[in-house]
């Protein structure tokens, strides 16, 4: 069980570029804009920070074992672009099995304290498929982010990746409590990244 712990302490604006400092090191994410015209079918800005790490590559020794905490960053970590999806079927080519992975998507980091953060678990055909893309980001900014909601979505290992038959504990941590559950890898990957801390610290993802 790891707890991401992104604590921004600085940002940096470069043209269409955000620059973050994490407790992992600095995470360059961009800015999308598409506009303020609410005649139009997409609108909105957002910072965006795509294809974040949550975990160790889940690949060699670490293939079928628990989520492993991701080392920190030597250098800038380009932030700028979706990693793969998850193996799966349907999935076309794009998908390794380096895929646990957070997408960002926040009104404006570093300026709005307290904000409401919504995760999104993708878990089509009873958890068998899921991923993220671009094809979901302009109704994200859209529908949510215009409106003042840090989102999360991630990616978690799928199919056989995840069903080895060994239960694991699943812990879902929170400042004052923890409740164990026995589940599957895929899952426990999830329970990764919803924990108490790391939720009240992607709100402060802008504060």
């Amino acid at each position: 069980m790891i707890i991401l712990l992104l604590s921004f302490t600085g940002i940096v604006v470069a043209q269409n570029y955000v620059t973050v400092k994490t407790s992992y090191g600095i995470v360059q994410g961009r800015t999308v804009d598409y506009g303020n015209d609410r005649s139009q079918l997409y609108y909105g800005r957002a910072d965006i920070f795509l294809g974040v790490p949550y975990a160790r590559a889940p690949i060699g020794d670490l293939r079928f074992k628990r989520a492993v905490d991701c080392a920190p960053y030597n250098q800038i970590y380009d932030a700028t672009y979706y990693r793969p999806k998850c193996p799966q079927l349907y999935a076309g080519d794009y998908v390794n099995e380096d895929c646990l992975y957070l997408n960002i998507f926040t009104p404006k980091a570093g300026a709005q304290p307290g904000a409401a953060v919504m995760v999104f678990i993708d878990g089509a055909n009873g958890f068998g498929q899921g991923g993220w893309d671009s094809t979901t980001q302009k109704g994200m900014v859209r529908n949510l982010v215009s409106r003042g909601v840090v989102c999360v979505t991630l990616q978690y290992r799928l199919g056989a990746l995840e069903r080895q038959g060994v239960p694991l504990r699943l812990h879902f941590r929170g400042r004052s409590q923890v409740k164990e559950f026995r589940t599957l890898y895929g899952f426990e990957d999830k329970a990764c990244t919803i924990v108490l801390d790391y939720m009240l610290t992607i709100g402060k993802l802008a504060s």
